[in-house]
C-alpha cells in the first residue's frame, strides 16, 4: 500500500439532446457546473479531456475533474 491523500472526481459531458455540440458548449457546460459546485483552484489535482468515438462517428467528449 502507498501513501496518498484523498482525491474525489467528477466526469461531465454535454446533455444528450444538447443541440451544440462544440468544444465551447462543452466549456460553458462545465463552468455552470463549477459555479454551481465550486472548487477552489487549489485544490484542484488534474483535469483531463476524452472523446470516445462510437463505430458509428459520434462523439462524447468529456472533462474529469479530480480534486483533493
Amino acid at each position: 500500500m502507498t501513501d496518498g491523500y484523498p482525491a474525489r472526481h467528477y466526469s461531465i459531458s454535454l446533455p444528450a439532446d444538447a443541440e451544440d455540440k462544440s468544444l465551447a458548449a462543452l466549456f460553458h457546460h462545465v463552468g455552470n457546473q463549477l459555479s454551481r459546485e465550486p472548487i477552489a483552484l487549489e485544490d484542484i489535482v488534474a483535469i483531463t479531456f476524452s472523446n470516445e468515438v462510437s463505430l458509428d462517428g459520434d462523439h462524447d467528449p468529456d472533462f474529469t475533474i479530480v480534486w483533493s
